[in-house]
């Protein structure tokens, strides 16, 4: 006795935006320059605790993950590719 159910993401949803849709403005023209600033945006970080910089980046077995020291029974082969201090 609930009633139909409905499927939210099958419905269409109207939407009246009062006044309409502003005008697309262009970009304002840059008159008098400032300082440049760098900035480094981070996002979607995941830590590995097992990663080992210097070990094999380049990976191509399913069974070995990248990035990280030999484990027993691994093949202690040259490294290729060294995983970098900041990640690979």
């Amino acid at each position: 006795d609930c009633g139909t159910p409905v499927q939210p993401h099958k419905v269409l949803w109207n939407l009246t935006i009062p006044g309409g849709k502003p005008p697309v403005k262009p970009w304002p023209s840059v008159t008098s320059p400032k300082k440049t600033q760098r900035v480094l945006h981070l996002s979607d970080i995941h830590v590995d605790r097992l990663y080992a910089e210097g070990s094999e980046a380049e990976c191509n077995d399913d069974q070995k993950l990248c990035c990280r020291n030999p484990q027993d029974g691994e093949s202690d082969a040259p490294v290729k590719v060294p995983a970098g201090k900041w990640g690979s």
